[in-house]
């Protein structure tokens, strides 16, 4: 019973390297994740502009 108990203790603590690179994982993921939404909201923008313009070419 005691080794079933200190065996799952010992493999939770992860070394400091590996977490460190899982912190700047998920940081790096936060700011394309951002990145994403804000050339989506960009390209939004230039379509909705585009579609503007023609339609006052169209009725220039």
């Amino acid at each position: 019973m005691s080794r079933t108990h200190r065996e799952p203790i010992k493999t939770l603590p992860p070394p400091s390297g590996s977490a460190d690179t899982t912190s700047k994982m998920r940081i790096s993921e936060s700011i394309q994740n951002e990145l994403y939404m804000r050339l989506r909201s960009l390209t939004r923008f230039i379509r909705a502009t585009c579609m503007l313009f023609t339609s006052l070419y169209k009725v220039w």
